[in-house]
């Protein structure tokens, strides 16, 4: 009876629900796991939650990050993999990145962007993602309070179990392939067991004859995903007879 968090969590937001609820890995009444996630950031039951700080939200629908995978393509692949997923925004101070000393209209100027930005993708976000909950919050503090109060109410319901895709995941992270695929950037369990699907083995997908718009078929590799998996060609020397 726990929430699962993601390894790649916020280090603050880990600390605050561990503080609260307590670490599993030290104490049979500890109410937080953190670990790998196949899928979004949160695990509690059968909800996925993707959870976004506003300024990780404007990032990722700009498609910035060290993956280059957008927030439509996180939530399209939770609404696929989970029963009941849900993108949590909060906090609401926007602060856009500059390299040295701007301008405080420059400023004004990039903030304004950000809100339009931001409005825009809210405007159609049911209409692009209509099996995900949207949840917002003005603070981290509130978002950890919903995360809590309603893990407790599921606990006292004795809805909360090990979810089946939690189960699924754990037996997936024995299959070498599929971990070996993970550790490249932007891919998850599912892409990688995709990536296997369509091509048979990790030997066939470092072929050359391989293109970059053939690995981009799989849902949720985009282009610098693509770049990646092409750019272990060089170092992958596989045996003759190898069958990964």
């Amino acid at each position: 009876m726990v929430i699962y968090v993601d390894d790649r969590e916020s280090d603050k937001l880990k600390h605050e629900l561990i503080a609260r609820l307590g670490d599993k890995a030290f104490s049979d009444k500890g109410g937080v796991i953190v670990k790998r996630l196949p899928y979004g950031d949160y695990i509690l039951g059968e909800w996925a939650i993707e959870a976004k700080e506003i300024n990780d939200l404007y990032r990722s629908i700009m498609g910035i990050g060290r993956n280059g995978r957008t927030v439509n393509h996180q939530l399209a692949e939770l609404a696929e993999t989970s029963k009941k997923p849900f993108v949590v925004v909060y906090g609401t101070q926007l602060k856009p990145y500059f390299k040295g000393r701007v301008a405080s209209r420059r400023i004004r100027q990039e903030i304004a962007k950000m809100n339009r930005v931001i409005k825009s993708w809210k405007m159609t976000f049911y209409l692009r993602h209509p099996e995900v909950h949207f949840m917002q919050f003005a603070t981290r503090e509130d978002f950890i309070e919903w995360l809590i109060v309603n893990h407790n109410r599921l606990m006292q319901d004795g809805k909360i179990g090990v979810s089946d895709d939690i189960k699924k995941a754990r037996k997936e992270e024995c299959d070498p392939r599929i971990v070996a695929l993970s550790a490249i950037a932007g891919i998850t369990e599912k892409i990688a067991k995709d990536l296997l699907t369509k091509f048979g083995s990790i030997p066939a997908i470092m072929k050359s004859r391989v293109k970059q718009k053939e690995l981009m078929e799989i849902r949720g590799v985009g282009r610098i995903t693509a770049r990646r998996i092409q750019a272990l060609r060089v170092r992958w020397v596989p045996d003759e007879e190898e069958e990964v």
